[in-house]
């Protein structure tokens, strides 16, 4: 099968993931809404951080060993690629049983003392959240087995299809007056089975790499540890990010303001969307071209997302600073209307976001990332930190003004990443050799 092929197919396969995600989130606002009212959506929206945190319990290894099983199937090294998924997979195994056993005591959290009355409250719901998030790791390995083994369109689509049944059996238990917990239990049956299925795929699809232990060393782990923790950087960076701000508008303002600000959020993302889903398409094509040392290859696969960069998030930037309020209004039945200066921070955000995080996920596509990671935590944690004086001072528009530095620190550290890493020579376009 031919690179443009290959491209298209991944292609077509994020739009659909984009688009059932989409389904998925247009449908949460106004059911949790309507099911537990704006203070009880924004609660749920502060517990459903919880997986995203521990989406850090891979340590990087899962991305990294992403790329690198790629490289080296690529380059036809199998025994290396099944040495390297069973390595990370005995980690992302006893780190999701230590969340599980940590978390486990919250089961009877009215009981212990010292807590406060709404972790006291919510303390069930939390620890089934952390056993939800825990099965999603290794899900989520075993889906970055099968694209690295050149299922990427089909793994793709089928993972996508069932996070958004997932989704939407919660929302389901959500009407029929299933409370937080309910939800989170619904949650992670689901995940559960859909765990198991994705065991089951892998072992038809690719049976050598078949979940098992028999081939992981510590010695791996070591090898992976570096670009690991450059690759840390990244769900670190966006969890402080994303996340601390929503617990910064929960704590700071209140429930009501963090049910504002996730919908503009996310509202203002599509365009990131549809340009990730070109851009996440061309990540293993990249890293095995450069693998490969096929330099042509890789200024296509560049010029592909430059392209696609400039013709999606200039327009989309503008539509959802022209109708992102209106859109959000209408989305939430009219429960939820964002100021208008609050949303134009939010979409010139969002374009500054999409330029650098798709030069940003090339770098991640062959372990370059080093040093854009540095920025881009020290960028998160700079943001939070002055979002809680922003906000008191200027509500959420001062959280959408630190959200815009954070991303315009990014995009210089991008930038700089790439000069450093001494790439951007073979990323040019290739110039024509005169003549003698």
């Amino acid at each position: 099968m031919s690179l443009r092929r290959r491209t298209v197919d991944n292609t077509v396969a994020n739009i659909v993931g984009v688009g059932l995600t989409a389904l998925a989130q247009l449908a949460t606002v106004p059911v949790l809404s309507a099911a537990w009212g704006i203070a009880g959506f924004g609660t749920w929206l502060m517990l459903a951080t919880i997986p995203t945190w521990l989406a850090l319990g891979d340590f990087g290894f899962g991305t990294a060993a992403t790329a690198e099983m790629i490289a080296a199937a690529a380059r036809g090294e199998r025994a290396r690629v099944v040495a390297v998924f069973q390595s990370v997979l005995l980690l992302t195994l006893l780190a999701a049983a230590t969340a599980v056993a940590l978390a486990s005591p919250l089961l009877v959290a009215d009981r212990l003392p010292g807590l406060p009355g709404w972790a006291a409250a919510h303390g069930p719901a939390v620890a089934v959240l952390v056993a939800y998030a825990a099965a999603a790791l290794v899900s989520r390995l075993f889906l970055a087995a099968l694209r690295a083994s050149g299922h990427y369109a089909s793994a793709t689509i089928a993972f996508e299809t069932a996070t958004c049944l997932e989704c939407l059996a919660m929302l389901g238990a959500a009407l029929l007056g299933a409370d937080h917990l309910g939800c989170a239990l619904v949650l992670l049956g689901c995940r559960a089975v859909m765990t198991a299925a994705f065991a089951a795929l892998l072992t038809h699809r690719v049976p050598d790499l078949r979940p098992g232990l028999a081939h992981a060393s510590a010695a791996d782990l070591r090898r992976l540890l570096s670009p690991a923790v450059a690759t840390l950087a990244f769900p670190i960076a966006f969890a402080v990010n994303i996340q601390g701000m929503t617990l910064v508008a929960g704590t700071v303002l209140s429930p009501v303001a963090v049910a504002v600000l996730e919908p503009v959020r996310t509202a203002s993302r599509v365009a990131i969307q549809v340009t990730g889903a070109v851009n996440r398409a061309t990540m293993p094509e990249f890293a095995a071209a450069t693998a490969r040392g096929d330099h042509a290859a890789v200024r296509k696969l560049v010029a592909v997302n430059v392209g696609v960069a400039a013709g999606v998030l200039l327009p989309g930037a503008a539509a959802f600073v022209l109708l992102g309020r209106t859109v959000v209004e209408i989305w939430s039945g009219g429960r939820i209307v964002p100021e208008a200066g609050f949303v134009l921070l939010m979409g010139i955000a969002m374009l500054i976001h999409g330029l650098w995080h798709f030069t940003a996920n090339l770098l991640l596509a062959v372990n370059a990332h080093a040093d854009f990671a540095r920025v881009l935590v020290a960028s998160a944690l700079v943001s939070v930190a002055a979002a809680v004086p922003a906000a008191h001072l200027f509500g959420l528009d001062g959280i959408a003004g630190t959200v815009l530095l954070s991303e315009s620190l990014c995009l210089l550290g991008v930038c700089h990443a790439v000069d450093r890493s001494g790439l951007a020579k073979a990323w040019a376009p290739a110039r024509a050799v005169p003549a003698p």
